[in-house]
């Protein structure tokens, strides 16, 4: 049985590049979190009947009833991403943050994140950094949602 989550819509997109790092992934948890709310929900007999749980908590939930084990590290390292933005006032996002959380891909996941990456650049016939704005982290991160 394969469940589509469909593409990335326009609201979603223009919700994350409207935002400084904090707005970018908060926004991007709040959305994604969502997606894997309504995929739990989608898989469960009684979804009312489930308490609240923690974000990762429902990503393990969501692989235990047949979601994709690749997407368990990813989804749990973005929550973390969020945590961090979250309890910490100082928190930005690094290159080494945003390496992290791609590290948690799949092989075949970061090439293809690869190839949208070069078609961008392609596509706007220029070099990727000067397609990116000065918060180059922030659309770094916001890329990798493409």
């Amino acid at each position: 049985m394969s469940h589509e989550i469909g593409p990335i819509d326009d609201t979603f997109l223009r919700a994350l590049f409207a935002q400084d790092e904090l707005g970018a992934v908060v926004r991007a948890h709040i959305l994604i979190e969502g997606q894997v709310n309504r995929i739990v929900e989608h898989l469960l007999v009684d979804p009312k009947s489930l308490p609240h749980l923690r974000f990762e908590q429902t990503v393990r939930l969501m692989v235990a009833l047949g979601a994709s084990e690749e997407l368990s590290e990813p989804l749990i390292e973005l929550g973390r991403i969020r945590n961090a933005f979250g309890h910490r006032a100082d928190t930005r996002l690094t290159t080494a943050t945003i390496d992290k959380w791609v590290s948690c891909f799949s092989e075949n996941d970061r090439a293809i994140m690869n190839r949208a990456l070069e078609k961008t650049r392609v596509d706007l016939s220029q070099p990727l950094h000067r397609w990116m704005s000065k918060t180059q982290n922030r659309d770094s991160f916001t890329s990798l949602f493409f």
